[in-house]
């Protein structure tokens, strides 16, 4: 008797065991189902390495919000070979993401759509053959790493290669890519097979982006202080549509050597970031209680005749900004010195502000935030500006699509300038106004041009930033650096030429290097006979405003001002685009000191 009760427990034990085991399978069953929902099903690729996991849970270092409303926030990392990106979006429709060099057209542009139902998650690869479509990638370039969706909100994260070799899909290089966005209250009603319309969303717009090479922020920690450098009681008079003001500061009260290890634009109301183009901060060298005594002033406006002497002592870029930068941030290996013993003790801040109208309008408050450490670097940091010196003789012909201007750092200089072992160049922002399309900047050594070391074929006016370079490049004495941009002239109908105002166009290139050396600027400046020569002039006289046309025999007698306004650009473009660049030119290059000394400046190379 006791053996039988014995026995039914345990056959009841065992049907026990059975059923929960059959529960918690159905559970595991359960949970693979929804997790197959949560991770997505369709064309994805599920390559389920370690990477993939990883990528799955890393926290992404960028983050901006795409439109105004905050709708859509988008986060991202990138490596050598992967981007992984997250969009967090205040629907329950789709969204879509385009990535393109133009945003005036969706031709062209490679699109993913994302959005989560009762089926799953869908992400589609998709490409724009027209005004209204995206069409479905015959290759699905898209991984889909996590997916959800809540009363209020959709979440997808994905990644990508930088380059996947689909013709249909946008090669992501450290150029600046205009992402377009979209975003809808509904889920497609279509069949995901058919074209998508960018245009029926409920809201869509772009904006530029440096999706590789975007500046990290900076972790706030304990050691980091803030010096603020910033204009006060200063407006902009009546009927001026442009002002650069100036203002000197002293080097705040420190308590031993240290590093700027970042910078951001400061303004005292949101409708100041719109009209201010422009800010610099300048070392300045000279006599100091000469200075201290200007910066208890509000300022002065820049480049006048009558400015105290004093201003053209402060020439060496130490940090910029310009519009629709968020900053800049140093990389661990280097910092800008600020030295109380040994360093400048006062620094410029230049503004260049822009409001095309009659009304008043305060620059009170607007500068940059520098931010520094008592805890130094591995190495000193410094700021070397390139480009074409800001002169009437840059010449951008009227009503073309692509007008190339180059200018030249040459040997000589970097011979003179540059410390043996060389200077690591890893960020560099290039500076152009209206105009501007492409900015790079060539590299050479000996007969042999190197990869280049900024190539921005993108490039947005309304969007400069720095890029930070995957690895510094090595600059040697006795290289040659190219600073190159191009513009679109076709919305002007008269000349363009170099100069201050944004009407007027430059070419500046800053590169930011370690170990910090005394070259500080190495620019080139068109030659006159140069500029002459691509208008056709083959002989004159004088100088200046006082230029006399002698040859050819059909512009004898005419000035300089009357060819401008005769020049038919049209018909001699081509000519003159060679010989603005095959002509000689006049290279400067000049290093920190009270006032800035020339290094080297030759006849017309």
């Amino acid at each position: 008797m006791y053996v039988i009760q014995v026995e039914k427990r345990r056959k009841c034990f065992n049907l026990l065991v059975l059923f929960i085991i059959s529960i918690c399978f159905v559970s595991v069953l359960n949970a693979q189902k929804n997790n197959q929902r949560q991770w997505g099903r369709g064309r994805v690729n599920k390559r389920g390495n370690s990477s993939v996991e990883f990528d799955r849970t890393r926290v992404l270092c960028q983050n901006v919000h795409l439109d105004y409303h905050k709708i859509l926030s988008l986060s991202w990392s990138a490596d050598s070979k992967y981007l992984v990106m997250e969009i967090i979006a205040a629907t329950k429709g789709y969204f879509m993401l385009g990535f393109t060099n133009d945003a005036t057209t969706t031709l062209g542009a490679d699109f993913l759509i994302a959005w989560v139902d009762s089926v799953g998650v869908h992400l589609e690869d998709r490409h724009s053959s027209g005004i209204d479509q995206a069409l479905l990638d015959v290759s699905q370039d898209l991984e889909l790493l996590s997916g959800w969706e809540n009363a209020t909100h959709t979440v997808i994260r994905f990644r990508r290669a930088l380059n996947t070799c689909d013709p249909q899909d946008y090669k992501i290089t450290n150029s600046t890519v205009r992402v377009l966005y979209a975003y809808s209250s509904q889920d497609p009603s279509s069949s995901d097979f058919l074209p998508l319309a960018y245009h029926s969303a409920d809201f869509r717009d772009h904006k530029s982006l440096l999706l590789v090479g975007r500046p990290k922020k900076i972790q706030k920690t304990q050691d980091l202080r803030l010096w603020e450098l910033r204009n006060n009681n200063v407006s902009i008079p009546n009927g001026e549509e442009s002002l650069f003001w100036c203002k000197i500061f002293s080097l705040p009260r420190l308590e031993k050597r240290s590093h700027v290890v970042g910078w951001e634009p400061v303004f005292s109301h949101g409708g100041q970031q719109h009209s201010v183009h422009h800010m610099r901060i300048y070392e300045c060298h000279g006599d100091h209680q000469a200075f201290d005594a200007i910066a208890k002033t509000p300022g002065a406006k820049c480049y006048e005749p009558d400015n105290q002497p004093l201003f053209f002592n402060c020439n060496s870029v130490v940090a910029a900004w310009t519009t629709g930068s968020e900053g800049f941030y140093f990389p661990l290996e280097a910092g800008y010195p600020l030295d109380p013993v040994n360093g400048p003790l006062h620094f410029m801040l230049e503004t260049h502000f822009d409001k095309p109208s009659t009304n008043r309008y305060s620059l009170d408050g607007t500068g940059i935030r520098m931010i520094y450490t008592p805890i130094l670097r591995p190495h000193d940091a410094g700021l070397l500006s390139l480009g074409m010196d800001v002169t009437w003789k840059h010449l951008i012909p009227p009503g073309q699509k692509r007008v190339l201007s180059q200018a030249h750092c040459i040997a000589d200089c970097t011979e003179k300038g540059l410390p043996p072992p060389g200077v690591n160049v890893f960020a560099v922002m290039g500076h152009t106004h209206l105009l501007g399309r492409e900015v790079r900047l060539r590299h050479i050594r000996g007969n042999k041009e190197l990869s280049p070391i900024l190539v921005d074929d993108a490039y947005d006016v309304g969007y400069q930033e720095f890029h930070e370079l995957k690895s510094p490049a090595r600059i040697l004495p006795g290289d040659h650096l190219i600073s190159e941009c191009v513009y679109n002239s076709e919305s002007r109908s008269t000349l363009t030429i170099g100069g201050l105002s944004t009407r007027h166009e430059m070419c500046l290139l800053y590169a930011l290097y370690w170990p910090r050396t005394h070259l500080s600027i190495c620019y080139s400046s068109g030659d006159l006979s140069t500029a002459l020569r691509s208008m056709g002039v083959d002989q004159y006289r004088g100088a200046g405003n006082d230029i006399v046309i002698e040859a050819p025999v059909e512009l004898a007698g005419m000035t300089l001002e009357d060819r401008l306004k005769t020049v038919n650009w049209m018909e001699s473009f081509e000519d003159f685009q060679r010989i603005s660049i095959q002509g000689p030119f006049n290279p400067l290059c000049w290093a920190h000191g009270s006032p800035n000394e020339m290094i080297f400046a030759d006849e017309p190379s």
